[in-house]
């Protein structure tokens, strides 16, 4: 079919283009194909030519790829990205998107509970080819055994596992799991600050990361740990305000410190 905007197919299917298109932030030299995992998704935008076999395209809102487009672009001059955010926030979708793009060299998930690049209760880095897209056989990944399926009680381990697996590369896009609450956000700024991120895109509760986020081009230090939860709305420099990030709408009940039973089902971070 002749492809004119932007198209959503749906897995499982098989896809090929053509033309002058993107393919989840890659833009292919000639023809791409790509096999479209089950209950996964991609979106290929442009002009050319596109078939698909075995699974359904729908028309895809262009205004969604250019907020993800903006994310990306504010994340674009980082070292390193970690991405921050609950369970199906679009973690997965825009670290696929920022590789594809070539801004980055690496993928390094220490998303525990579902990992996109090895096997849950795994820590995994690689380099796989691109069209990346989430669901996707990753043939060559570096990993290292965390233990469980979620962080809760081997923090120290998580910390190791992402340091140890991020000196494979220099730029490097990282893929979180879904703790963002009291203990399990503190976890993620000292992730920041293990990582020396100089990117982070924030989405809590009810907040998708396909849409534009607070970006702040600066590392945590460890005294920050807690600096992901701080008031909204003061500047920087004022009393009591870490020179870290801003949060956003909705985030203060996030912050909260949680109470033990707060971590994340086993199985689903």
């Amino acid at each position: 079919m002749r492809l004119e905007g932007c198209a959503e197919v749906r897995g499982p299917a098989s896809l090929r283009a053509s033309g002058d298109v993107e393919v989840l932030g890659y833009r292919p030299r000639g023809e791409v194909s790509l096999v479209v995992p089950v209950g996964r998704s991609v979106i290929v935008c442009g002009s050319g030519e596109v078939e698909v076999s075995g699974g359904a395209a729908h028309a895809y809102d262009p205004a969604s790829l250019r907020r993800l487009q903006q994310v990306a672009e504010s994340l674009r001059g980082a070292r390193r990205a970690v991405l921050i955010g609950p369970t199906d926030s679009g973690k997965s979708t825009l670290a696929a998107y920022l590789y594809n793009t070539g801004a980055f060299e690496g993928l390094l998930s220490v998303d525990v509970g579902q990992n996109e690049l090895y096997c849950p209760g795994f820590a995994a880095a690689a380099s796989p080819a691109r069209p990346f897209m989430p669901g996707m056989t990753v043939g060559e990944a570096e990993a290292c055994l965390v233990g469980d399926f979620t962080p809760r009680g081997l923090e120290a381990r998580y910390l190791y596992c992402s340091a140890r697996l991020s000196k494979r590369y220099g730029r490097l896009v990282v893929d979180t799991d879904g703790w963002v609450h009291g203990e399990g956000l503190e976890l993620k700024a000292a992730l920041v600050a293990q990582l020396d991120a100089t990117g982070v895109a924030i989405g809590l509760e009810g907040d998708q990361l396909k849409g534009p986020k607070t970006v702040r081009k600066r590392p945590h230090s460890r005294r920050q740990a807690g600096a992901l939860c701080q008031e909204p709305g003061r500047e920087k420099g004022q009393q009591g305000q870490a020179d870290s990030f801003m949060p956003l709408e909705g985030q203060q009940e996030a912050c909260q410190p949680g109470p033990r039973d707060g971590a994340p089902a086993r199985g689903r971070t």
